[in-house]
């Protein structure tokens, strides 16, 4: 019961935070943001040109935007539990399909309609937030497409002033679960048996950001 109410206390953090920025939160972030979808794209244009693309944890849709306009026949879902943070996506995606969902808690729904439908799947800064890393993960196999690509991405906590931020923040945010160095993630990915790893860029923002983005495949089981 402690370990529920605990988890429960968690996601609720994780809602509350950003209902608290929804509005101000791609301002706040830009160079952040910036760096990842600019990484991201680029990568995507010279691999693949997505027919369904599906994003968890869209966040306010500024990733889903800009994809959009870069591949303009392409079908975009973006998924995220937060009202407030999709009401600002919706002012973005007006004719994609976003979806209110929480899908630490029960995914059936989700895998039910796009189980093995996407051709692109992407997470990005979402698993500092979640407690199961490997369940997020096999989630985002699920979604994929035999022949897709998955885009991961999230801090990188190598440097100093990184680890600093993370010990601080598993202290003091309850809405924070867990960052990895790159060497910590990609061990993590490769023991889970699931993915190949195409590719992977170390990205920075200001002084003080260090993240890392991660271009997976689904591990071919022939």
């Amino acid at each position: 019961m402690l370990l529920k109410d605990k988890d429960t206390r968690h996601k609720r953090a994780v809602i509350d935070d950003y209902n608290n920025i929804a509005s101000l939160y791609d301002k706040r972030w830009k160079s952040y943001l910036n760096a990842i979808n600019t990484s991201l794209i680029s990568d995507l244009s010279k691999r693949h040109c997505p027919e369904n693309i599906i994003d968890i944890g869209c966040g306010t849709g500024l990733t889903l935007d800009k994809l959009q306009n870069a591949f303009p026949h392409s079908h975009i879902f973006g998924v995220d539990v937060n009202k407030s943070m999709l009401e600002q996506a919706r002012q973005k995606l007006q004719n994609q399909t976003l979806i209110k969902a929480d899908i630490t808690n029960n995914s059936d729904q989700l895998l039910n309609d796009y189980q093995g439908a996407c051709d692109v799947v992407m997470s990005l800064s979402v698993m500092h937030h979640l407690k199961d890393h490997k369940t997020h993960l096999q989630l985002l196999h699920k979604l994929c497409q035999k022949d897709g690509f998955i885009y991961l991405a999230d801090f990188e906590i190598s440097s100093f002033k990184m680890r600093l931020a993370d010990t601080y923040w598993r202290i003091m945010k309850s809405s924070y679960g867990k960052s990895y160095t790159h060497n910590a993630l990609i061990n993590m990915i490769i023991s889970m048996g699931l993915f190949d790893i195409l590719k992977t860029y170390h990205l920075k923002a200001g002084a003080f950001w260090r993240m890392q983005l991660l271009v997976l495949k689904p591990t071919s089981q022939d």
